[in-house]
C-alpha cells in the first residue's frame, strides 16, 4: 500500500513539473493528455495488479462465518431461555412461600419470535390450601401472564 502511494505521489510531481514547462499551446494539450493518462495508469495499477477473487473460497468463508454467528446466537438464546425459566420459577416460589404454600415449578416456554421466548405454561407440584392456590394462580395470571387454563396443579410432595 505504501509503495502504491509513493508511486502516485511521484507521478503527481512529474505531472506538475511537465505541466509547468513553457511550451506552445498545441503541445500543451498533448502534454496534458499524456499526464492525465500517466496519472490514471498510476492510480489503476494497484487495482489491476490484484489477484482475482476466488468466489468459491469467498463463499466457503462466508458460510463458516454464518454458521459461527448462528451457533453464537443459538447459544445466547438458550442462556436467555434458562434465565427466563429460573426467574419465572423464582417469582412463583417467592410468592408461594409468602402465602405459606410449598411448591415446585416447571416452566414451559413458547417462542414469541426467533429471538424471544416467554413463559407459556406452568406445572406446579406441592401442597397448598384452596385459598393459597386461588391467590397464587391469580398472581401468576396477573404478574406473569400465564392464565389459569395453562397452569397445571398437582398435589404431591414438593
Amino acid at each position: 500500500m505504501r509503495e502504491a502511494l509513493l508511486r502516485v505521489v511521484a507521478a503527481a510531481l512529474t505531472v506538475s513539473l511537465l505541466c509547468a514547462l513553457p511550451v506552445k499551446r498545441s503541445l500543451r494539450r498533448v502534454i496534458s493528455a499524456c499526464c492525465g493518462a500517466l496519472l490514471l495508469l498510476t492510480l489503476m495499477e494497484p487495482i489491476l495488479s490484484l489477484r482475482s477473487i476466488d468466489p468459491e473460497r469467498f463463499l466457503r468463508q462466508y458460510s463458516i462465518d454464518e454458521r459461527f454467528i448462528q451457533d453464537a446466537v443459538q447459544a445466547e438464546q438458550k442462556k436467555t431461555e434458562a434465565l427466563i425459566t429460573r426467574q419465572t420459577a423464582a417469582y412463583i416460589l417467592d410468592k408461594a412461600a409468602a402465602l405459606g404454600a410449598e411448591v415446585q415449578v416447571e416452566v414451559t416456554l413458547a417462542a414469541l419470535s426467533e429471538s424471544y421466548s416467554y413463559p407459556y405454561a406452568l406445572t406446579l407440584t406441592g401442597r397448598w390450601t384452596p385459598q393459597q392456590q386461588r391467590e397464587l394462580s391469580a398472581y401468576i395470571a396477573q404478574t406473569l401472564g400465564v392464565p389459569p387454563e395453562r397452569q397445571t396443579w398437582r398435589e404431591g410432595s414438593s
